[in-house]
């Protein structure tokens, strides 16, 4: 015959078991009910070990709730921000970054919310309010900052930050004004040419890189190329690596990329791509980061439909994004 349950050994399990567990409101709910069980299984109906396990449970409850309020009221949201923005390699994104989450903040603030007791129907009427006011593809960056930020939140606070209330927000679909023209490579080397007659063989050299492996312009700023010629930088808070040729290395050095802030790539392009646009040279006035679209365009029309998926893990971690850049194509 099996013998009874020793109340007092099954109350020290209980109890020990109730220490081990990592002290959340959830964690303790859950418990609470796992333990529920037991009673009923009991051989003898003993009304004070009852007592004890609920005393228990209430008391964890309770120091539980008081330990999170304390961390709650440790975190800092400037300091959160400032570590968020120190992961962005690029001075235009953690500008654009900053300002997403501090016309957030102001919208709590202006209605007596606290950042780190949100609700979804605080995100849905913040994104409802904003909906008025700009487009919904400015909502959208907005919508994926703060997101991107809570995530951020999660992986550093856990006990306090459990669901990330941004994600998977409904959005309306974007709507572009005008339908999105791109660049051709005979349109790039008009520009080049013109870039060559100025005297700015960096950004020729830039626009080179860019045409030949699709990475963004911001790969340039944290680069390191060893002497084999391998490189490593950080892209989207992301690791990225690949190997130059001899010949592209040694124009980097001649015409020091990595050491020159890519926004003085970027205006000199931009400007001669306005000129040129003006004077009817080409058809449109793309930015570098367009270079990275025609890449990505032209190799899933040389590859076909079947190999889009195989093209989009190159460049992207959603292939939504990527058929974003070519949705609006025009062949001309």
């Amino acid at each position: 015959m099996n013998n009874p349950i020793q109340p007092i050994d099954f109350q020290m399990k209980v109890v020990s078991d109730c220490h081990s567990i990592d002290k959340t409101l959830e964690n303790v709910n859950n418990y609470v009910d796992t333990i529920s069980g037991y009673f009923d299984n009991e051989v003898v109906n003993n009304q004070t070990l009852q007592q004890n396990l609920a005393m228990k449970t209430f008391e964890t409850l309770a120091v539980n709730r008081q330990t999170l309020s304390f961390k709650k009221s440790k975190i800092s949201i400037e300091s959160e921000i400032d570590k968020f923005l120190s992961f962005q390699t690029s001075e235009k994104t953690r500008v654009s970054y900053e300002n997403h989450i501090k016309h957030f903040l102001k919208y709590l603030d202006e209605r007596n919310l606290d950042f780190r007791n949100l609700t979804v129907d605080n995100v849905d009427s913040y994104l409802l309010s904003i909906l008025s006011t700009y487009s919904s593809r400015t909502v959208r960056l907005k919508l994926a900052t703060l997101s991107s930020f809570y995530k951020n939140l999660i992986i550093r606070h856990p006990e306090v930050f459990i669901v990330n209330v941004f994600h998977k927000r409904k959005l309306p679909a974007i709507k572009d004004q005008f339908e999105k023209d791109f660049v051709t490579e005979s349109e790039l080397n008009v520009i080049k040419k013109r870039l060559t007659e100025l005297n700015r063989k960096d950004v020729v050299t830039v626009i080179d890189l860019l045409n030949k492996y699709g990475f963004r312009v911001g790969i340039f700023t944290d680069m390191k190329i060893d002497d084999k010629n391998n490189w490593t930088s950080i892209s989207k808070g992301e690791e990225k690596k690949g190997r130059f040729t001899k010949k592209e290395v040694n124009l980097i050095y001649k015409y020091k990329i990595l050491e020159t802030k890519v926004s003085i790539f970027q205006n000199a392009f931009n400007r001669v791509s306005k000129v040129l646009h003006s004077q009817r040279l080409i058809n449109c006035k793309p930015s570098l980061h367009d270079i990275r679209r025609k890449v990505i365009l032209d190799e899933v029309k040389e590859n076909g439909g079947l190999a889009f998926l195989e093209t989009s893990q190159k460049y992207h971690k959603n292939p939504l994004t990527t058929f974003g850049y070519i949705k609006t194509y025009k062949s001309r």
